[in-house]
């Protein structure tokens, strides 16, 4: 049995771990049908539905078991370095929400809610990652 780090070893950490991984909370909120303070509130107390762990799993690639309970394998799919196209994608997008967010915060912090949906209906879809940089780039006027 693999020992589990120090920083894993409470529910809440291995929560945000996978978020982490998926995106921003807002985005994660949007994923479960939740509110951000829901997500807030699994990671301050690591208290959390079962149907959101199995959402978790789905969007990030950790084991829900192992979110759960911190035993087991750590990933469902581990990706490697030298991912696919998909994942690739994913990472980029993630790169492209950190860049948003000061963006937005420079700009407009109206506009954070559309890109949120944006966002959201592009991960749930099969777009290729320049379709949703050409949406927000519009919505950006740019």
């Amino acid at each position: 049995m693999a020992t589990i780090p120090e920083d894993m070893k409470s529910k809440a950490a291995r929560i945000r771990r996978a978020i982490t991984e998926i995106g921003p909370q807002a985005v994660v909120a949007n994923l479960c049908g939740v509110s951000p303070q829901a997500v807030n509130g699994w990671l301050r107390t690591g208290k959390i539905a079962a149907k959101h762990v199995a959402k978790l799993e789905k969007e990030s690639g950790y084991n829900a078991s192992w979110i759960l309970t911190g035993e087991g394998e750590m990933r469902k799919n581990h990706v490697k370095e030298t991912a696919p196209a998909p994942y690739a994608a994913v990472a980029s997008t993630r790169d492209l929400l950190a860049t948003l967010s000061g963006r937005i915060a420079e700009t407009d912090e109206s506009l954070r809610p559309d890109v949120v949906r944006l966002v959201t209906r592009y991960l749930e879809s099969s777009d290729p990652p320049e379709r949703l940089a050409d949406a927000i780039s519009a919505m950006l006027g740019q």
